[in-house]
């Protein structure tokens, strides 16, 4: 016999976003800790870890403490090396936590998604297992590449596998099916009264009411967008951009948006091309091959609108130095 109750996982989400003491770190000699650890990402992302209460933006190399919340925007994601052995992604509109983090070896035993998205990597058997949990199931994520998503608003669940093979069942459900690679499954859950519904069985098992679909085949735009090879590309091309904006960052001003020369929005710079290396003073545009050339910074950082002036105006405005000031038009 079977009774039914409602449970309530935001109560879940929101215990161990509640501060506690935590004890400090041991004044023995330690290994540096270098995990869990940001290792990139693109677009706008927002993390809570340690003693903070507050939300923060993310920053490439930082290290994830207790009580660890990442969130992503719309068109957004981030990449985290939980170890030498494995690597997660977190995907755009996604809300996930780490409850617990040792302060000595940043191993962590549990992750949550409360809701959106993740890609999981793992090359081979870990030394500790993790288990990747949502209010309708509990994985320990396989040797590959797997994704799994959980709409909090459909009580939806999603498995996938683009390398590897795996097991999947709703939370305590003994229907449960194999994955293999380019496969996915859907479990359906239920609502009652605004919150997830379970089935309690004996010894106090929670069940989630729902359905657990048949698996189908990922698409092979999926399975090409999440192949080995296209994973590793694009992390290292939004490190790229991350790197190349915090240089930019250094060279510019209270103010200012594009770099090389520094300006802000729709201010004009006037650069000198092509002028003889031994002019230090005068940009010499009567000369053959010598330009003045005007730009405006738009709102996208970027010098645009590139215009090339007569000598007369270039007299003016150019010098051998790149010069910026307000528009004169």
């Amino acid at each position: 016999m079977s009774y039914k109750i409602i449970f309530t996982f935001n109560l879940l989400w929101l215990s161990f976003l509640t501060p506690i003491s935590l004890a400090a770190p041991s004044t023995k000699q330690v290994k540096l800790v270098r995990y869990p650890q940001v290792l990139s990402y693109s677009g706008n992302i927002y993390i809570q870890s340690g003693l903070e209460n507050k939300f923060r933006k993310a920053k490439v190399k930082e290290i994830l403490r207790e009580k660890a919340i990442i969130k992503t925007e719309a068109n957004s994601r981030i990449d985290i090396g939980i170890d030498e052995e494995r690597t997660m992604t977190v995907l755009e509109s996604s809300e996930v936590g780490i409850p617990e983090i040792a302060w000595e070896s940043g191993q962590f035993a549990e992750l949550i998604i409360k809701s959106g998205e993740i890609m999981w990597q793992q090359d081979r058997a870990p030394n500790n297992n993790i288990v990747i949990k949502s209010p309708v199931f509990e994985v320990k994520p396989p040797i590959g590449i797997s994704g799994f998503l959980y709409d909090e608003d459909k009580v939806l669940a999603e498995a996938k596998v683009y390398a590897g093979a795996m097991e999947f069942s709703a939370l305590n459900a003994e229907t449960s099916v194999i994955l293999t690679s380019g496969k996915s499954v859907q479990f359906k859950g239920v609502k009652e009264d605004g919150e997830v519904a379970y089935d309690v069985l004996l010894k106090g098992r929670r069940i989630p009411k729902g359905q657990l679909e048949k698996t189908k085949d990922l698409p092979e735009s999926l399975m090409k967008i999440y192949s080995s090879q296209a994973v590793a590309d694009r992390k290292k091309a939004d490190l790229k951009k991350i790197l190349q904006a915090k240089a930019k960052s250094e060279t510019l001003g209270v103010g200012q948006i594009c770099a090389k020369p520094g300006g802000k929005l729709n201010e004009c710079s006037w650069s000198c091309l092509q002028n003889p290396k031994h002019e230090r003073n005068n940009c010499l545009a009567e000369l053959s091959g010598v330009a003045c050339v005007r730009r405006r910074c738009n709102a996208n950082g970027l010098w645009g609108e590139e215009t090339s002036l007569e000598s007369a105006t270039a007299l003016l405005k150019c010098k051998a130095k790149p010069f910026v000031s307000a528009c004169d038009y």
